[in-house]
């Protein structure tokens, strides 16, 4: 009933049902109703619906609210939901902000230099000019993440994804560092001051990805991109590349390629050699890298392969969603039967 209530006036950020889910968040509640039991599964349903009412709005206080949430640490002994949680929190942190990411081209100097041309120019017709003049518009309203500085979206969202130490939050309504009860601690989860990025990887890169959709943003997709060395592979999660190539899809959203030829470029060569050895005898120089360079291990290398093959599959079923690509299906359908294939033999 929350997501579907909230999906029924999504973009509406309508203050009766924003007021009527924030009760289910124990967060939002003030100090005296904090003994409240709500399921973690109700609150996961509730953070989505707050995306889905203030969908790509740039609300700040749902933003400071859900960034919030990302870095709060197990409050009690009931943590087996915390994944979901702090994944919902992430997607509709995304759903927040979706696209006010700044795109690749759309830097400050090149905005004010199209509205300076704009009025210096005053015998273009008027059809170029207003073309002009709501295209810097919507440079502007697509970089709004810049009257959310003080937050610093992007760089704790990116300390999310790589690790760190825990930042201090000077915010007086929703310090990172303090839980809704002071005195209620989780005796079975216990945290210091790194982040533990396991479990918040996965939502932050989702949230990136949707913060950034469509921007092509040469920085995001630096940060994205799947590590090409096997010391920084073999510091990952293989299921993390799920999320980091439909990540990349997401962001450059209008240079995805439906074929196998893009998605078996964009998996690093380490892990395809790594993965489908080649005998070293038919290859001295191949022979010799790989006595001189750190290789990944072939069961670590061949679920790395498959976990980036299913993302790039997931990214392309999203991008392609609805079109009815005949080369997007042919793609997909080719590395399912891949992957049915990869299933029976390890079965057998």
């Amino acid at each position: 009933m929350l997501i579907g209530s909230a999906a029924s006036k999504i973009g509406s950020a309508d203050p009766f049902l924003s007021k009527t889910i924030s009760l289910h968040l124990p967060a939002l509640l003030p100090a005296q109703h904090v003994d409240i039991e709500i399921s973690p599964l109700v609150q996961a349903a509730a953070l989505v619906g707050l995306g889905l009412l203030h969908c790509a709005s740039g609300h700040r206080l749902m933003s400071e609210f859900l960034l919030s949430e990302l870095s709060r640490r197990a409050q009690s002994d009931r943590c087996d939901s915390r994944e979901a949680l702090l994944l919902a929190a992430a997607w509709a942190l995304g759903m927040v902000l979706l696209g006010k990411g700044s795109r690749a081209l759309s830097s400050r100097e090149e905005i004010v230099g199209s509205r300076e041309e704009a009025v210096s120019s005053p015998r273009r017709s008027r059809s170029n000019h207003w073309g002009s003049s709501r295209s810097a518009d919507a440079a502007y309203s697509s970089d709004a993440l810049r009257g959310l500085a003080d937050l610093r979206i992007e760089d704790r969202l990116l300390q999310q994804i790589d690790g760190g130490k825990r930042v201090s939050s000077t915010s007086p309504l929703f310090p990172i560092n303090s839980c809704v009860d002071l005195s209620s601690k989780s005796s079975r989860v216990l945290e210091g001051d790194d982040i533990n990025t396991n479990i918040t990887a996965p939502g932050a890169i989702i949230a990136l990805s949707l913060i950034y959709i469509r921007s092509n943003n040469t920085e995001i997709l630096q940060r994205l991109r799947i590590p090409q060395t096997a010391v920084s592979l073999d510091l990952l999660r293989p299921d993390l590349l799920v999320y980091r190539a439909m990540g990349l899809c997401l962001v450059q959203w209008d240079q995805v390629h439906p074929s196998e030829e893009w998605i078996r470029g964009h998996i690093p060569e380490i892990i395809t050699r790594a993965a489908f050895p080649i005998p070293s005898s038919s290859c001295d120089s191949e022979a010799h890298y790989s006595r001189n360079t750190p290789e990944l291990s072939p069961k670590v290398a061949f679920a790395l392969y498959l976990c980036s093959m299913s993302g790039f599959c997931y990214g392309i079923g999203i991008v392609f969603a609805g079109t009815a690509d005949q080369l997007a299906h042919k793609t997909l359908m080719t590395f399912l039967k891949t992957l049915q294939g990869y299933v029976c033999d390890y079965v057998t």
